[in-house]
């Protein structure tokens, strides 16, 4: 992963986790918290290529 995609992916990710969850589908648990294997089928399912590794 270049530079740049690291930093796009970041910046998407920080979107989804603070401000709206509700783009891919999620919703947040009480304390903002979501498992990683959700939040990654989230992202998958809407055209997000991402992966643990």
């Amino acid at each position: 992963m270049t530079d740049k995609e690291t930093i796009r992916t970041s910046k998407f990710l920080s979107l989804i986790l603070r401000h709206e969850p509700e783009r891919v589908g999620l919703t947040l648990g009480e304390a903002g918290w979501v498992e990683v294997k959700e939040l990654l089928k989230a992202v998958n399912d809407h055209g997000v290529a991402l992966t643990l590794l």
